[in-house]
Parts: C-alpha cells; structure tokens; sequence
C-alpha cells in the first residue's frame, strides 16, 4: 500500500492509463474512418431517366431545294428582239396567256415578200384560167368551123348531127353536176365561216389557241377558193354549152345549104383544129404549173406565219411568274431565258439524297419542312417520288445518327408539301426531315442508357431503394434520339445513366444531382 502511495508511482500509473486510453482510442477511430470510407464507395451519383412511352421514329434529314408545281423557265424560240412584255413579277396568269411578245424582223420580211409572190401568182393564175376558157372556145369554133366546111361539100351526114345532139345533152348534164358543185362548195364555205366566227369567240375568251384559229381562217381560204374553181367551172361549161347549141344551129342550117367544099379549106379547118387542141393542152398545162405554184408558195407563206407565232410566248400552265430575265427593247438567242413560272397552288422540294439514305425512301413518307435559320417553322408533306437513277453530285445529306454524308453520287426525289405554305421562296434552301418508320406509343428510352457490352444489351435499373442492378432489355427501332424497349422495362421504371468517371456495379447505391 505504501508503494501505491509514492508520488513517483502513482504518476507512472497514470502515464500507462492515458497511454492506454490513447490506444484504444486510435484504434475506435480507424475503426469509424474505415466504415465510413467503405460506405462512400458503395454509393454513385447518377443521372436518372424514367421510362416512358413515346413515339419513336427512325428518320434522314436532307437538304433541299422549294420550288412551285410545274416551275419551268421559258426560253426564247429563236433570235429576236423583245417587243412587249405583258406581264409583272407577282402576276397570275391563265394558261395560254400571252406573256412575251417577240419579233424576227428577218422574217417578217420574208413573209411580206412571200405574200407578194402569192398575190402575184394567184394574179397569174387567173389569167392562165381565163387562157383555159379562151382556148376551149376556140377549139369549139374550129371543130364547128370544121364540121361546117365538110358539111358544105354536099355529104351532110346525119349521124354528125345525132352526135352533136348527144354532146349537147353531155355537157348539159355536165354543167348540172357541176353547178350541184358549186352549191356544195357554197355551202361548205358558209359552214367554215360558222366555224371561223364560233373559233373567233372562243379564242377572244381564251378557250383555243392561236393556232387553231388560224387553221379555221385557212379552211375559210380553201373553201373560198374551192369555190371559185367551182363557178368558174360552171362559167366554162356554160359557154361551152352556148356555144354548143349554137353551133348545133348552125350546123343544122349548114347541112341543109349543102355547099360544097374544096380538099384545100378541108385541109385548113383540120389543121385549125389541131392548132386549137395544142395551144388548149398548153394553156392547161400552163394553168396547173401556175396552180401549183400557188398552192407551193402559199404553203411557205403558211409555214412562215407558223413560225412568227412561234415568236407569242404563251403561258403553258396556269400559274405566277416568279422572275422575268428581259425588257422591253431586249435582243434575245435562241434559248436565252425570258421568265419562270410556277403553280402557286402546290410547292414541291426537290432533293438529292445520298445513295445510302436513298434505299430507305419510299413514295408517301411522311416529311417535314423547316426553313434553315433561326425563326424555323416546319411544314409537312410527303415523299412525291424518289428517282431510281444514281446522278453525280455531291450531297449534304444527314443521317439518323447526324453524321454528314459526302458522295459523289445522288439520287434525285420529291417532296409536296400537304398545303402551300405561301411564305417558302422557291429556289431557297430548306431542311426535309423524312420518317422512314415510325412506331407510336412504344416504351422508349434515350439511346444514351443503352449499355452494349459484346452486343448483349441491358440497363442500369434502380429499385425504390435506389440500389442499382443489370437488367437485360429487348430493343426495337432505333431512333434518332430514343429507342424503342420491346422487353425488359415499363413504364415508370427509373434507369441510371452511367457517369464518365466511375464504373457501375451491380449493388451500388444511386444518388441523384442535387
């Protein structure tokens, strides 16, 4: 007892109980740090999805160039001069419409100098007509002369005068068909008259073209003139047959004179009958030759005309002129451009998709237009056609995925807009978004969760505790964004997304960004 008295080992004790303390002490601590540390790495903070449904699509996105129904720019026929524009850049015109109006001074002059020739040739052709009928009737006087002298030589045959008779009744009933010619010919001409008047209307209001007119004045001219042959035919054969029947009067006097006649004024009466019928084929031949004439240069005066309204620049559709490239004034080639048009009431975009988009793109897909700029307004649409011809040109296509696709190759397709948006300026440049498929109120997921090692798909799935496990999921369509789960997860179910930096594990406990 005495010992535990002493000052010097009551501190020893003392130093051996706080060294002892201390230890233990120490060694509580470690213990704590270690539990804690072990805790912390059990724990993750995590991004968290919810599983929902939504529409999922799969999807390409192009370029594309707008343009109106129908857009064709009109070229200039030939080499002119511009002498009147008749409509503005805005217009609205109805198919057939005149727009530009040229001329071919060149040509105009040809067809002055072809008219020339033509009323000179029908000029011509009247007098060799008028040669016709003269030689005829000469030819007649001969023959009569002719039978009167061999009549006067005493041997009046009665059978010359039978057959004169018959002749008579012949060209009677010639000069009767050919006055029913007439009336015929008459009467087609007031029908082409009709026509030409009803074709007159309907081109003053639009309904036929200049064309068509024109071929009604021409079936107006032909009638005219068929006309003219007609009478003037009539005319002939009605002389012939006067002059007939007085000869037949003559001739029946002749052969009750019975005069005789000498071989010499036998031999002359022949040969004036002969010289009669050479100089008629002549004149025939003559009349014809001019005839032709005329109808040849009438052709080219027609043919010439044709190409002069050629030089009316007509609407081919109805439609809005977008641009006009010339002036009043202006000296156009053969092909220059002079204005486009285009049907306001349906936009089309044009697009050259890259070969490998191109095989997914099917007629009536849906599409949607977006202007390219910061106030974008998307329109919809569908996939019009899609070309079945590759044709060189670089692409800026895009893909699902976003990626840019540059080739050398393209395959041309369109796209109409559902309704004319009536604000997209053809020939600007706009995006086409097209839905190559597209499945509605499927489990979706943002592809970004989707974890693949060695091709076996599966997510990060929480559990109301938030502990993480690997759960195995059965994917459908990718999208662009999302993809569709057609088995493994419902709706409601929460999925991590792993962070960059640390490795997920089955167990660990997920905490949510604050």
């Amino acid at each position: 007892m005495k010992e535990w008295q002493n000052p010097t080992m009551r501190r020893g004790i003392a130093w051996i109980a706080g060294s002892t303390v201390l230890a233990v002490a120490s060694v509580g601590g470690w213990v704590a740090y270690s539990r804690r540390l072990n805790s912390a790495a059990d724990t993750v903070e995590v991004r968290v999805l919810t599983v929902e449904r939504k529409d999922v699509e799969r999807t390409v996105t192009e370029s594309g160039t707008v343009r109106l129904a129908n857009q064709q720019t009109l070229k200039s026929p030939s080499d002119a001069t511009v002498v009147e524009v008749n409509v503005s850049v805005g217009d609205r015109v109805s198919s057939g419409r005149e727009l530009v109006v040229l001329r071919d001074d060149k040509e105009l002059t040809q067809l002055e100098e072809h008219l020339l020739k033509v009323r000179q040739t029908e000029i011509d052709v009247d007098s060799k007509q008028q040669q016709v009928v003269n030689a005829e009737r000469n030819l007649a006087d001969a023959r009569q002369e002719r039978d009167r002298v061999f009549r006067l030589d005493g041997s009046a045959d009665r059978s010359r005068f039978v057959e004169r008779q018959l002749e008579i009744e012949q060209t009677a009933l010639k000069l009767e068909n050919e006055r029913q010619d007439a009336i015929d010919a008459r009467e087609t001409l007031a029908t082409e008259r009709e026509t030409l008047e009803r074709d007159r209307e309907l081109f003053d209001r639009g309904f036929i073209s200049l064309n068509q007119l024109q071929d009604s004045e021409n079936d107006v001219r032909r009638a005219e003139s068929q006309l003219r042959e007609a009478e003037l035919q009539v005319q002939t054969t009605r002389l012939n047959l006067e002059s007939l029947q007085a000869s037949l009067e003559r001739y029946q006097r002749e052969i009750e004179e019975a005069t005789a006649t000498t071989e010499t004024k036998r031999l002359e009466a022949e040969a004036k009958v002969r010289s009669a019928e050479v100089a008629l084929q002549d004149a025939l031949s003559n009349a014809n030759v001019a005839r032709l004439e005329l109808q040849q240069l009438q052709l080219e005066a027609q043919t010439i005309e044709a190409r002069l309204q050629n030089r009316l620049v007509s609407a081919p559709i109805g439609g809005k002129v977008l641009s006009i490239n010339v002036l009043r004034g202006d000296v156009v080639k053969l092909g220059d451009d002079l204005l486009t048009i285009g049907n306001p009431d349906r936009e089309v975009v044009g697009l050259q998709l890259s070969t490998l988009n191109a095989k997914d793109v099917r007629s009536n897909q849906l599409a949607r237009i977006s202007v390219i700029g910061p106030d974008e307004e998307t329109y919809t649409g569908r996939v019009a056609s899609v070309s079945l011809l590759a044709n060189s040109a670089d692409t800026g296509s895009t893909s699902r995925r976003g990626v840019s696709q540059e080739g050398s190759s393209a395959v041309s397709a369109t796209v109409n807009l559902d309704t004319p948006s009536g604000t997209l300026i053809p020939g600007s440049q706009v995006s086409v978004e097209i839905v190559l498929d597209r499945k509605p109120n499927a489990i979706a997921l943002d592809i970004e969760a989707i974890q693949k090692p060695d091709t076996e798909p599966f997510v990060w799935l929480l559990d109301d505790a938030n502990i993480l496990s690997r759960q195995p999921v059965t994917l459908g369509l990718d999208g662009l964004t999302t993809i569709e789960i057609l088995s493994g997860l419902e709706p409601g179910d929460r999925v991590a997304i792993p962070p960059a930096t640390t490795e997920l594990e089955a167990g660990m406990k997920a905490l949510e960004p604050e």
